[in-house]
C-alpha cells in the first residue's frame, strides 16, 4: 500500500494565518484607543500597559479618569488606603499631557476623606471639562476652589457626611452649561450669585436642596430638575428642621426652557397657569409625587407629559384630603402589579370635557 501524501498547506493558508495574527486594535490611532480606554476604570486602563510596547504609555495620556473605591476592594482598610494613595500619586505624576477631559471620582468611605482632598485639588490643574464627584467629607465647604474653574463645562457634586453644603461667596464658572447639586442650601442671594457666576448655564438639577428658589424661575435655562426641594422652616429654639414641598413662584420667566421635572411640588390652577405662561417653549413636563390641581395642564400642547404618584385635590386644614380628590398611580405601588388610575367620576368627566372641547 502506497504511503499517503502529506498535504502541504497552500500559500493562501499561511497568508490567512498571518493576517489573523495581526493586532488590528493596536494599530488604531491614539485618539481611538483613548476613547476605548475611557470606558474602563482608570485602574484597569493602566493595566493594559503590559499588552505590548504600543500600549505601555497610553494610560499616562488618558483624557478620562474614572476612580472608584470598588476598584481597590480589600478587607483591610489600611491596605486599601495605601493602594489608592500609591495609585493616585502615580496617575498624577506620570501624566504626559497637561489636559484631562473628564474626572469621575466616587469614594463614600469616610476613612478616605483626607486622601480624596489631597488628590482632587491638584487634579484640577489639568483643566477638566467634566467633573463628577461623590465623596464623604466632613467639611461641606471643601469644594470652594472648584467653583472658580474656568474650564468646567459640566459638574455634579454629591457630598456625604454633611447635613447641608452651601455655595461659596466667590463663583466663577464661565463655561459651565450643566450643573447638578445635592443637599445644598441656598441662603440669601446665593442663587443669584450662582447664576451671575454661570452666565451660560443651560441645565440645572437640584436634589434634596432647600432655600429660596425664586431666582431659578427667571433664567434662560433649557432643562430644570427639582427633586425633594423646598423651603426650610425652623421654629424658635428648635434644633431640627422640616423640609416642605416646593411651591411654584408667582413670577416665572423661563423663555428658553424645554424640559422640566418636578418632584414633591405643590400646584394650583393659578400657579400652573403662570408657570406655563412663563415657559413658552416647554415640550417635556414630568411630575412625580406632586399634589394640587392639574386641569390647566390638559389644555396645553405639551409634546411629552407624564405624572407619577400625583394627587389631584387640595388638602383641607393641612391634615386630610378632600373627598373629591383623586389619586393617579402610574407605577408599581404596594400589591398593585399594573399601572392604575383611580379617579373620581367628576374628575374623569371634567378631563374628558377639557380634552374634547378645549
Amino acid at each position: 500500500m502506497a504511503p499517503s501524501k502529506k498535504k502541504v498547506p497552500s500559500k493562501n493558508f499561511y497568508r490567512r494565518r498571518q493576517h489573523a495574527q495581526i493586532d488590528r486594535i493596536s494599530k488604531l490611532p491614539d485618539e481611538i484607543l483613548d476613547k476605548i480606554l475611557s470606558w474602563l476604570p482608570t485602574k484597569e486602563a493602566a493595566q493594559t500597559s503590559i499588552i505590548s510596547k504600543r500600549w505601555r504609555n497610553l494610560w499616562a495620556s488618558l483624557s478620562c479618569l474614572n476612580i472608584n473605591e470598588t476598584d481597590f476592594s480589600s478587607g483591610n482598610t489600611t491596605k486599601l488606603y495605601a493602594m489608592f494613595e500609591k495609585f493616585g500619586n502615580m496617575i498624577l505624576s506620570h501624566r504626559v499631557i497637561s489636559y484631562i477631559h473628564t474626572i469621575n471620582i466616587s469614594f463614600s468611605d469616610p476613612n478616605f476623606s483626607d486622601l480624596v482632598r489631597t488628590w482632587i485639588s491638584p487634579s484640577m490643574k489639568f483643566r477638566p471639562r467634566v467633573v463628577s464627584i461623590e465623596v464623604h467629607l466632613p467639611d461641606p465647604n471643601f469644594f470652594e476652589f472648584i467653583y472658580t474653574s474656568a474650564s468646567i463645562e459640566e459638574m455634579s457634586l454629591k457630598i456625604h457626611g454633611v447635613t447641608w453644603s452651601s455655595l461659596p461667596k466667590a463663583i466663577n464658572l464661565p463655561c459651565i452649561r450643566r450643573l447638578s447639586l445635592v443637599k445644598t442650601s441656598f441662603d440669601g442671594n446665593s442663587l443669584t450669585r450662582l447664576f451671575s457666576g454661570c452666565p451660560v448655564l443651560e441645565e440645572l438639577s437640584l436634589d434634596m436642596c432647600y432655600g429660596d428658589f425664586s431666582p431659578i424661575f427667571n433664567q434662560k435655562l433649557i432643562c430644570l430638575s427639582l427633586i425633594d426641594c423646598g423651603h426650610l422652616y425652623r421654629g424658635p429654639g428648635m434644633i431640627w428642621s422640616t423640609l416642605l414641598s416646593c411651591a411654584l413662584p408667582k413670577i416665572v420667566n423661563l423663555p428658553c426652557i424645554r424640559r422640566v421635572y418636578l418632584h414633591q411640588a405643590y400646584l394650583n390652577e393659578e400657579s400652573v397657569g403662570k408657570f406655563l405662561a412663563g415657559c413658552p417653549l416647554l415640550e417635556d413636563l414630568s411630575l412625580e409625587n406632586c399634589c394640587g390641581e392639574y386641569l390647566t395642564l390638559f389644555r396645553q400642547k405639551i409634546k411629552k407629559f407624564s405624572m407619577e404618584s400625583c394627587i389631584l385635590g387640595i388638602p383641607k386644614d393641612g391634615a386630610s384630603w378632600d373627598i373629591e380628590a383623586a389619586v393617579i398611580e402610574t407605577n408599581h405601588c404596594g400589591n398593585t402589579t399594573k399601572s392604575t388610575i383611580l379617579m373620581n367620576a367628576v374628575y374623569i368627566l371634567m378631563i374628558i370635557f377639557v380634552i374634547i372641547f378645549c
